[in-house]
């Protein structure tokens, strides 16, 4: 720390006269090219800076709106670092909860039983959007790939779709964009077909798990 050797309170003058203190800080014997010394910090004294960007007003009212409505937990964020931080926290705990994989001992009939749940949530949810993605880039990867082997219409397939996709730049890794909802009523709703969406995908897998064993 540079050292300013003119002394404390030289700038004020009082009825036209410099005003000088009685007595005149230690620094300021110092000459006027050293050093300030810094004192000592304990090893109990915690010297990690965490920097933390101020988050806009409308999206910090957004994300205490997620947790204000009861669909996400404060006991799920261990400890608070922001409120983007605060969302990744209590809203990957809330898909923990509802995104549970289930596996099949791969028998005839609890096969057929798994499709007959399936075909009914599926049914009750009808053609409706559960996800609710109000904007669709062009997915690359929208639909999943099998290979059986590579042949010529493989290779068309990896050419002329990933392949451009992939050096074009138009198309994206991200199905869709879903908007935050804003309202303790939306909110609530969004969240019930988000955890309507993840029952279904977990069925999902479950019919596969079953069809693999």
């Amino acid at each position: 720390m540079f050292l300013d050797p003119q002394p404390s309170g030289a700038e004020i003058a009082i009825s036209g006269k410099p005003w000088q203190p009685r007595r005149a800080p230690a620094a300021g014997r110092r000459l006027t090219h050293d050093f300030l010394s810094l004192p000592a910090i304990g090893p109990d004294v915690q010297t990690r800076a965490v920097m933390r960007w101020n988050a806009e007003k409308d999206v910090a009212s957004l994300i205490a709106a997620q947790f204000n409505a009861g669909v996400l937990r404060p006991r799920d964020v261990p400890s608070f670092n922001g409120t983007g931080d605060a969302l990744a926290h209590g809203f990957f705990a809330w898909v923990k909860r509802h995104s549970s994989k289930w596996f099949t001992s791969g028998r005839a009939r609890r096969l057929c039983a798994d499709f007959e749940k399936l075909s009914l949530m599926l049914q009750r949810v009808g053609n409706r959007s559960l996800f609710g993605c109000e904007y669709r880039p062009c997915c690359a990867y929208a639909a999943a790939t099998l290979t059986v082997q590579n042949d010529r219409r493989i290779g068309e397939l990896l050419d002329s779709h990933y392949e451009y996709l992939a050096s074009a730049g138009d198309g994206s890794t991200y199905y869709g964009f879903v908007p935050f909802a804003a309202t303790p009523e939306l909110i609530r709703k969004q969240y019930a077909d988000w955890a309507k969406a993840l029952s279904i995908l977990g069925q999902l897998d479950r019919v596969i798990a079953g069809l693999a064993a």
